[in-house]
Formats: C-alpha cells, sequence, structure tokens
C-alpha cells in the first residue's frame, strides 16, 4: 500500500476503503505483516491475554508435551494440529493421558481438549488400550 493510496483489494477479493481505515503496524516483511494481522485479530475479539498465556505456555513445556506441541504448531488447520498431538504423543510416549494431551492443546491455544479428544474418539482415531490411556491406531 503506498501512502495517499485511497482503495486496496485484499486476496480474497473484498474492496478496501483506505480513507476509513486505520494504521496499526508498518512492515515490510510478509511474516511480520500476518503476525501483526493476527494479534489485531485477537485484540479485537479481546482473546489478547489469553492468547498470550498459551504462547506462554507452549514456551514452558519440556520434554516430551514440548516436542509434541513443536511439532503440532506446523501441522496446518486446527484439525490437523489435533490430529498431529494425538500422533506425536503415541510416538513419544506410547499411550498418553487426557492431561498428556490437554498440556499440548492448551499451549497451542486450542480450546476444550476433553471434547477434541471424544471427538477423536468417536472419529476412531484413537482407542483406549486402558482406562484413562489413549493410543493413535
Amino acid at each position: 500500500m503506498r501512502i495517499g493510496q485511497k482503495t486496496t483489494r485484499c486476496q480474497c477479493g473484498h474492496n478496501i476503503d483506505l480513507s476509513i481505515a486505520k494504521i496499526k503496524s508498518h512492515t515490510n516483511d510478509a511474516r511480520e505483516l500476518a503476525k501483526a494481522v493476527a494479534m489485531e485479530n485477537v485484540a479485537l475479539r479481546g482473546g489478547r491475554k489469553e492468547y498470550e498465556r498459551a504462547a506462554g505456555a507452549h514456551r514452558k513445556l519440556k520434554g516430551a508435551h514440548g516436542r509434541t506441541a513443536d511439532a503440532a504448531a506446523g501441522a496446518g488447520n486446527r484439525e490437523h494440529k489435533i490430529r498431529a498431538v494425538a500422533v506425536e504423543l503415541t510416538r513419544e510416549l506410547g499411550d498418553f493421558t487426557a492431561r498428556d494431551f490437554a498440556l499440548v492443546l492448551v499451549s497451542l491455544g486450542i480450546p476444550a481438549p476433553q471434547t477434541r479428544l471424544e471427538e477423536l474418539l468417536k472419529l476412531n482415531l484413537i482407542y483406549e488400550p486402558r482406562p484413562g490411556h489413549y493410543r493413535v491406531v
């Protein structure tokens, strides 16, 4: 965008009227722009504190949980990340517990870990070899 420009077009095709837009950040780097847009969206939805807490929790994880979170972070959309967490926990721990699963999901900023675990069970992507312990099929 150039200073003084009146309109621009988003990648999705939406026209943006720049005369009423507020500039929140300046950058020439696409990665920095993506981060700035993400943070602004989080702020607009009132979840900045929760986002920062989840990001901080991710950094605090160590060992198998941290490696699992790191591997799943780049898995794509939320559904792929959830599946990647189950796969990586099985690879790291063999059988994993609901607590293991919840620790990693919360660190990735994914809410309702118990619901996600139940969804994986219903889809037969994981099974329960013994009570309270799970494994990828």
